[in-house]
C-alpha cells in the first residue's frame, strides 16, 4: 500500500516542483542577485507567467549577465549540493535538475544555432551578447552544466537503486 501512495503522490509532488519551486528558485536567484548589485526589484511574479522586474540602470554589461545566469544556475547548484535520503526531497531535487538540464539544453540551442524563437525569451542568450566572448562562456557553462547535472543523475539513480530493475544477469 506504501508503494502505491507514492506512485499515486508522483505526478501532483513532480508539478509542484516544476510550476512552483523551480520557477520561485530561479525567479528568487535574479532577485538576489540584482539586489546583491545594489538593483532594485519592481516586480516579483510567479503567476500566471513567472518573471522578475529590476531597475538595472547602473548595473554594468559583466553584472547584467551574472544577474541573467543566476536564474538557471543558483537552483542547479543548490540542488547539486543538497544530499538527502528522503524520498520526496530526492525526487523534487531530481525533478529540478531535469528542469536544469531542460533549460541548459535550451539555451545551448539558441546560442548554436541562432533560433529567434529561442533568443527573444532566454536570459543567457540575450545577456551574453552584452560582454566580450559572452557565448562562448555561455556555451560553456551550458555544456558543463548539462554534464555536471547528468553525473548527478546517475548517482541518484544508483544510490536509490532505480536501475536495479534494468539488470540483466546472464
Amino acid at each position: 500500500m506504501k508503494y502505491y501512495l507514492k506512485l499515486f503522490m508522483l505526478l501532483p509532488i513532480g508539478l509542484i516542483a516544476a510550476i512552483i519551486i523551480y520557477p520561485f528558485l530561479h525567479e528568487a536567484s535574479h532577485s538576489l542577485c540584482a539586489i546583491a548589485f545594489d538593483a532594485e526589484v519592481v516586480k516579483f511574479n510567479l503567476s500566471p507567467l513567472p518573471s522578475v522586474l529590476c531597475n538595472v540602470e547602473g548595473l554594468t554589461k559583466i553584472q547584467l549577465f551574472l544577474v541573467a545566469i543566476a536564474g538557471p544556475i543558483v537552483p542547479f547548484v543548490m540542488c547539486s549540493l543538497i544530499k538527502t535520503k528522503f524520498f520526496w526531497l530526492e525526487y523534487v531535487r531530481m525533478i529540478i535538475v531535469l528542469i536544469s538540464i531542460l533549460s541548459f539544453s535550451i539555451s545551448l540551442i539558441g546560442i548554436l544555432f541562432g533560433w529567434e524563437i529561442i533568443s527573444e525569451q532566454d536570459d543567457i542568450i540575450r545577456f551574453a551578447s552584452y560582454i566580450e566572448n559572452g557565448k562562448t562562456i555561455s556555451v560553456g557553462i551550458c555544456v558543463i552544466g548539462i554534464c555536471i547535472a547528468i553525473i548527478g543523475l546517475v548517482r541518484i539513480t544508483k544510490s536509490h537503486n532505480c536501475l536495479k530493475y534494468f539488470e540483466i544477469s546472464l
